[in-house]
């Protein structure tokens, strides 16, 4: 199930929600630049916000829903990754 968050200045969350017997197996989060582009990890200068994103894509697993922790210095990143969640399980429910 995909969700996303609302835009912001620095673009929107994504997130990719796979759900199995009714179980999150699987969530995969990214993030579109405000230009409408899909952030690039690879050539992200700020490392700290491709580690919070595979730590909140563990979170989202472990937990099985969006009510998880978010991470210092990706405050916005993970805000919208909880939205993006949210939304996804939202559309599951359906």
């Amino acid at each position: 199930f995909f969700g996303r968050s609302a835009a912001d200045d620095h673009g929107y969350g994504t997130a990719l929600v796979t759900i199995e017997d009714d179980v999150v197996v699987k969530v995969v989060l990214e993030e579109v630049m405000p230009d409408g582009t899909w952030k690039d990890w690879e050539t992200y200068p700020y490392v700290e916000a491709y580690e919070a994103k595979l730590t909140m894509e563990a979170r989202f697993t472990d937990a099985g829903h969006p009510d998880v922790d978010g991470i210092s210095g990706a405050t916005s990143s993970a805000e919208k990754w909880i939205a993006a969640v949210t939304n996804a399980l939202r559309m599951a429910e359906k």
